[in-house]
């Protein structure tokens, strides 16, 4: 008997999986305009932000980035 397995929900299971979160913390907001202390992300970047009472999701859009020091 040879019976063939059938990964296709486990590989679709695992595709959908993010198991790596970054975290960062908002610094300040002014207006829109959400500052915030990383995470570390490129720009365009959508990035979940929760409120602290509810802990309600908001995503953002990194739009800038601000360097200290030279590299």
């Amino acid at each position: 008997m040879n019976a063939a397995i059938r990964l296709d929900k486990y590989r679709t299971c695992l595709e959908a999986l993010n198991p790596i979160q970054v975290q960062g913390k908002v610094a300040q907001v002014v207006g829109l305009v959400v500052e915030a202390a990383g995470p570390a992300c490129r720009l365009g970047a959508v990035c979940d932000i929760f409120t602290r009472e509810d802990g309600r999701r908001l995503s953002a859009e990194a739009m800038d980035f601000a360097t200290s020091g030279c590299c």
